[in-house]
């Protein structure tokens, strides 16, 4: 679900009808079990450095929000109101960005106090992938996602939206919707998987009643 910024830790969830998530080392040490298990439904994750991770969940008798941990295994602690979850990377001042279902944001403080609006808004049928590393946008896709996908770039201090990229595969054939979507912060690079789809159609004659 997540990589650290170095590179040498990943969040790893395991399947099964009670799935453990699981910080495990990409070289040399001891996995260990992350404190997770109070949560119905956890879809997203990011580090926010080093030693701490945010979840995007809902369980526990909350809504969905976003949680903060301290690694390697502190107990999860909201950073965000029910309703409210944090986009991936948007760390910075002390706070996090969190958009509301009706696409609004604001900035929310890590040690708490009063979110601080942001004049930007997310536009209907798109929703925030992730922002940049400078801070200075956050990229967003269209919902739901067809095919060509396309990605546009939302500037967080005026609100104004810009285009990036349209996502296809080279062979359109069979290909319907963009099903998961990965960027770098600097937008230099991104992965995606795509549903890729083919039918037989028959023709049947002589049928008799």
């Amino acid at each position: 679900m997540a990589l650290s910024p170095d590179g040498t830790r990943a969040l790893i969830v395991s399947t099964g009808p009670r799935p453990r998530f699981v910080l495990t080392p990409t070289g040399p040490g001891e996995p260990h079990t992350l404190p997770l298990g109070r949560f119905d439904n956890i879809w997203a994750a990011w580090f926010l450095d080093e030693g701490h991770l945010v979840v995007d969940a809902e369980g526990g008798g909350r809504r969905s929000g976003s949680y903060l941990l301290d690694l390697p295994g502190g107990e999860p602690r909201p950073v965000t109101p029910e309703g409210i979850v944090s986009i991936r990377g948007s760390y910075g001042d002390g706070a996090v960005v969190g958009v509301a279902p009706d696409g609004t944001l604001a900035r929310y403080p890590l040690q708490g106090g009063a979110p601080r609006p942001m004049p930007a808004r997310v536009p209907p049928g798109q929703i925030p992938l992730r922002a940049s590393r400078d801070g200075r946008f956050v990229f967003v896709g269209r919902e739901p996602a067809g095919m060509p996908y396309r990605v546009d770039r939302l500037e967080l201090a005026t609100g104004r939206i810009t285009p990036w990229k349209m996502l296809r595969p080279d062979d359109l054939t069979g290909a319907t919707h963009v099903v998961a979507l990965a960027l770098t912060a600097d937008g230099e690079a991104y992965a995606y998987t795509y549903g890729r789809y083919f039918q037989d159609l028959y023709l049947v004659e002589g049928l008799r009643p």
